[in-house]
């Protein structure tokens, strides 16, 4: 399964210059390869990443850009129902067939999606 990186988080190669070019590669590379290690384990069938504005740095499997938004959103929901405002909750949506949890961390969330086995 071919992991996504979003278009939109990128930067145009002629407006940066060789060290950033290098850094954004590298980051690129590394979003990459966590979410294709992420797929890789049995029960996982969708992840995804967006970054602190809600935008889709990328994505594997069954979750897509169209879901960055709402995952995004969901946190910020769930903080209403708890007494501590700065404790950003993992948010856990379940049903019969699987759950997706989503947990933020410096900035980045991470959405995973899971199938009953």
């Amino acid at each position: 399964m071919e992991c996504i990186l979003s278009e939109v988080s990128k930067s145009p190669p002629e407006e940066l210059e060789a060290p950033q070019l290098h850094s954004q590669l590298e980051e690129e590379q590394m979003v990459r390869r966590h979410l294709e290690d992420s797929m890789k384990k049995p029960s996982i069938v969708g992840v995804l990443c967006i970054d602190s504005q809600g935008l889709n740095l990328g994505c594997c499997g069954t979750l897509s850009d169209e879901h960055a938004g709402v995952i995004f959103t969901l946190p910020w929901q769930a903080t209403k129902l708890t007494y501590d405002l700065t404790d950003i909750p993992v948010v856990c949506l379940e049903s019969d067939n699987g759950n997706i949890r989503r947990k933020k961390h410096n900035g980045i969330t991470v959405a995973v999606q899971k199938m009953v086995s």
